[in-house]
């Protein structure tokens, strides 16, 4: 997922094999430990991905600039063929579905 990440973002900075920074946020991608491929088709099947993006502001930003990542996010790894789900508050997007 790493690679895919940079691949997908060459302007984001790598900061360690793990983590990479975007203009206001940090990115760091784990593996899951509860990973189970027979579970993901469950009605919380996120919790059981392979890995786990984890995003976070480094510097001040904006809400917006927070849902635009998001949405980018999940567009490119959907469209390289990765389950992915967008976990959050219930108000950080207004119109979408956070689990």
């Amino acid at each position: 997922m790493e690679a895919a990440i940079r691949n997908l973002f060459p302007d984001f900075v790598n900061v360690t094999p793990v983590a990479l920074r975007e203009s206001r946020n940090m990115l760091v991608v784990d593996k899951s430990d509860l990973y189970d491929p027979r579970k993901m088709d469950e009605e919380d099947g996120w919790l059981y991905y392979k890995y786990e993006l984890s995003v976070f502001p480094m510097e001040e930003t904006t809400l917006e600039h927070q849902r635009n990542l998001a949405d980018i996010l999940l567009k490119k790894l959907r469209s390289i063929g990765f389950l992915a789900e967008l976990i959050c508050e219930d108000d950080f997007l207004e119109n979408q579905q956070c689990f």
